[in-house]
């Protein structure tokens, strides 16, 4: 560390949470406990599982009077070619159109479903595989917002596929519905200028999720390897306003076996605000992989939300 940054990290220890430590001999915990899903897709049929489209309607622009469903059908469709999730998704075909074509799968979708949303946190995000075609393709994905004076907002995301994995994009946004009454959400694909080269593109596990605040939330912002001869821990916990007000706020740390199943040492803290930095001790621990194991309840020692920090102890440079 350069030595400018020492005394704010003398600071920043010096105002970390004590963390109380019991030593536990190889205590067997109870499984670990998943959380419920932080998001929401609003998307229906999202990774194109069904055996019909079932929500998606697909399309090509600019319009043309000879496209119909028997040209669409050609050019996008479901397959089970690949498959990022699941067992099948989508694919564009290009090579199935001429020049200055876009291919399109859209949902509408209504006021209703996104009003109760209004003023959350959004995330839109797909994962795109290039089948053949040129070197790298984008693939844009578009959520519109309409009144009736026309459209009101809208936001975009550019993902560029290739041939070698699948690969994702995402976005986050907050929502504001102010006067619309419509939406539309759009994945779309252009034609190449080489129609020599043109794209057939993969569409996969595509969303359109609201973001809710997870009850219990922890990270260790100085990195998952601790070493020596450091004697600590860092953890940054977060409670979520709903849990904290619901009287949720007691922390149970366990350092753990890395598949948190077995408590090498406990302790327990009551935190003053939703947003805690502990200490925990780990001066004891040999060189090795390890994990902290961080509960919240209403009550010291509840496991009512849980989170999973693997992290490693390491011989530092100046450990001697």
């Amino acid at each position: 560390m350069d030595r400018c940054c020492w005394p704010a990290a003398i600071l920043l220890l010096s105002m970390l949470a004590t963390a109380p430590l019991a030593v536990a001999q190889d205590a067997a915990l109870p499984p670990l406990t998943p959380a419920p899903p932080s998001s929401v897709n609003l998307l229906e049929n999202p990774s194109f599982e069904a055996a019909e489209p079932d929500g998606w309607q697909f399309s090509d622009w600019p319009p043309r009077e000879e496209t119909g469903a028997r040209l669409i059908a050609d050019s996008i469709r479901l397959t089970t070619e690949q498959a990022a999730d699941g067992d099948q998704c989508v694919v564009f075909d290009l090579t199935t159109v001429g020049a200055d074509r876009t291919l399109i799968v859209m949902q509408r979708i209504a006021a209703e479903a996104l009003a109760p949303h209004d003023g959350a946190r959004m995330r839109m995000s797909a994962k795109v595989l290039l089948g053949a075609g040129p070197t790298a393709q984008l693939a844009q994905m578009t959520m519109r917002q309409w009144g009736e004076e026309g459209l009101l907002d809208h936001q975009e995301l550019r993902i560029t596929a290739d041939v070698n994995e699948w690969a994702e994009g995402g976005v986050e946004f907050v929502l504001r519905m102010g006067e619309t009454n419509r939406a539309d959400f759009k994945v779309s694909v252009g034609q190449s200028p080489d129609l020599a080269n043109s794209p057939v593109l993969y569409l996969d596990d595509v969303r359109l999720e609201v973001l809710a605040e997870p009850a219990l939330a922890a990270s260790l912002p100085w990195g998952e390897v601790v070493m020596s001869p450091d004697e600590t821990l860092p953890v940054m916990a977060r409670i979520s306003q709903e849990a904290w007000e619901s009287g949720r706020r007691a922390l149970r740390w366990d350092l753990t076996t890395p598949d948190g199943l077995q408590s090498l040492a406990h302790g327990e803290v009551a935190p003053d605000s939703r947003q805690e930095v502990l200490s925990v001790p780990v001066s004891y621990l040999n060189e090795g992989s390890y994990a902290l194991r961080l509960a919240l309840g209403a009550d010291p020692g509840e496991r009512w939300r849980e989170v999973l920090l693997p992290f490693v102890r390491a011989e530092g440079p100046l450990a001697h």
